[in-house]
């Protein structure tokens, strides 16, 4: 979210009568201002014709939000104070319902001379532009259908407590902004409102049917990896929207296809991905100031990466066992004549949906042991055992069992095992 504009205005506050203060005037400057909703930079000085040193104190319902000194002049020296709303800490949900009802914020500035007297305490309204905040209230994606359920479901209650008489979606925007104050992030705000959908694992078109409480100049639809997809933990998903919502400003155009109708609007949205793993979709709200916040609204599967396979005792589990699999398998000793009875042992972990040996189905379950004894034509000597993994998207894997057959005598053959860890 870009800087939040406050309304140009030049706020003269005459110092209450005393002694030597009687002709001063604290004046707050806000023609330049320029700044973020969590960091606001307020320009501050004090006109008058005597030159006194003064602290000043700048509050919201009593809760601190910023310090500095100024000196008063004929002509007032004016000073930037910086205020970071990410300091509320109690008055998070009175701030954002000031904001969200009225559009304007009371700040108490508190002015004291040198020996600590207070010597003027006033409240000065300043106007704020809301954030680009959209309220996602229903979803129909792939094969599912949820209601968003939103991790701010504890702020939503505790505003319901405060405000009972306001309406769901003034409470879910003032629950909405309050936490974004309480995370103190910057500019932009990286929601998940997602818990009871479950990823998708189609590859290709997936119609997405959102409902939502407005629009903006630009509403997008974009796709990166999800908040917690392991194989991108280094990755900064905040920059990446920001780079492109930043670079590509003037050329962006609204994804939102489709009329409103009843309230909601209805995109078919392709899930085709650059990226591997759980992917986010994101809904990427822009006004016409160029502010903007995002949120992640569902996800889906991109798995083109086939399971693995290991002729070996023991394998690891996968780190994100929904799209990835390994498969372990290994032949134990064995006696006989061809076709021989030949002792599979293993385990299957992680995204495995089907198993051939020798181009028959093996019946398996997830993390349990794999054991069964398979009729197996073998030569003398070095053997193949065909093997194919499917997982649940349809990746294939296609490798072998290597099975090396030594004359033992009398008749008999003995296997020796060539461990192969393709």
């Amino acid at each position: 979210m870009k800087n939040l504009i406050v309304q140009t205005v030049i706020l003269v506050i005459l110092l209450s009568s005393c002694n030597d203060y009687s002709d001063h005037k604290i004046i707050v400057d806000k023609s330049n201002l320029h700044g973020v909703l969590d960091t606001v930079e307020i320009e501050v000085g004090v006109q008058g014709s005597q030159k006194l040193n003064y602290d000043i104190e700048i509050r919201y319902n009593g809760e601190f939000l910023a310090k500095d000194s100024v000196t008063s002049n004929s002509k007032p020296i004016f000073k930037k104070v910086k205020i970071d709303f990410g300091k509320l800490k109690e008055k998070t949900i009175d701030f954002s319902a000031d904001l969200v009802k009225q559009g304007n914020i009371k700040l108490d500035f508190v002015l004291s001379n040198e020996r600590k007297k207070i010597v003027i305490d006033s409240s000065i309204p300043m106007a704020f532009r809301l954030p680009p905040i959209s309220q996602p209230l229903s979803i129909s994606f792939g094969e599912g259908t949820a209601d968003l359920i939103s991790p701010l479901q504890k702020q939503i209650i505790e505003v319901r407590k405060k405000f009972p008489k306001y309406e769901d979606r003034t409470i879910h925007r003032i629950a909405f902004l309050s936490e974004v104050l309480r995370l103190n992030q910057k500019g932009l705000h990286l929601l998940n409102r997602v818990k009871s959908l479950k990823p998708v694992r189609k590859q290709f078109e997936i119609n997405l049917n959102l409902t939502t409480d407005t629009i903006f100049k630009h509403t997008i639809i974009g796709r990166y990896p999800a908040i917690n997809n392991s194989h991108y933990i280094g990755v900064d998903i905040e920059k990446i929207i920001s780079d492109y919502v930043e670079t590509r400003l003037d050329s962006i155009k609204s994804d939102w296809a489709g009329n409103k109708d009843g309230g909601g609007y209805f995109i078919n949205y392709n899930s085709s991905s650059d990226y591997v793993g759980l992917i986010g979709i994101y809904l990427i709200n822009i006004n016409q100031f160029g502010e903007y916040t995002f949120q992640q609204i569902a996800s889906f599967i991109s798995d083109t990466a086939p399971p693995r396979f290991s002729n070996s005792k023991y394998c690891s589990e996968p780190n994100n066992p929904d799209y990835e699999g390994i498969v372990c398998l290994y032949t134990e000793k064995f006696f006989g004549w061809s076709p021989f009875k030949v002792p599979f042992v293993g385990r299957a972990y992680g995204d495995i949906k089907s198993i051939y040996i020798d181009n028959k189905k093996v019946d398996f379950k997830i993390g349990e042991e794999i054991y069964f004894k398979k009729s197996v034509y073998l030569d003398g000597g070095y053997n193949r055992v065909p093997i194919k993994l499917i997982d649940g998207s349809g990746n294939v894997t296609e490798s072998f069992i290597p099975i090396t057959m030594e004359d033992m005598g009398d008749n008999n053959i003995n296997n020796n095992i060539s461990i192969d860890n393709n």
